[in-house]
């Protein structure tokens, strides 16, 4: 079978734009903290998302508060990479029925050690959400 040039440039951007789009699922590899979280005299709130490199997800809730720290994650799931800066989250909760899921595509952009994720929620308001990449 011979190959036209036509195809072989096709084939050639198909692999490039794989490669760019797994590279940008690299940088989101990793756990981020929400920059503003709540924080008064005596308990701190924030939300965290950790993407894995196996396509995983979970969005925990972190409440830290006279020298006790409590991480619950009630969302988790998976996510793929729709194109160079959006994310398609598949996610489910302890609070749905075990067939349900919900979904969610955001888009992103990354900025040195910064994520800005912005969603539609419930209300069909699109609300933008900080958080910086943690470093142990």
């Amino acid at each position: 079978m011979r190959l036209s040039i036509t195809s072989i440039l096709l084939i050639a951007v198909t692999c490039l734009f794989w490669f760019y789009a797994v590279s940008r699922a690299d940088g989101l590899v990793g756990l981020w903290r929400e920059e503003t979280g709540n924080t008064n005299n005596m308990v701190e709130a924030y939300m965290a998302i950790s993407f894995g490199t196996n396509g995983s997800v979970a969005i925990s809730c972190i409440i830290k508060g006279n020298g006790v720290k409590d991480m619950r994650t009630p969302f988790w799931g998976t996510y793929t990479m729709i194109d160079s800066n959006t994310v398609r989250l598949d996610l489910k909760s302890d609070s749905m029925m075990p067939y349900e899921k919900m979904t969610s595509i955001d888009s992103f952009v990354i900025t040195g050690d910064r994520l800005e994720m912005v969603s539609l929620t419930t209300s069909d308001v699109l609300k933008t959400r900080k958080y910086r990449k943690f470093k142990p």
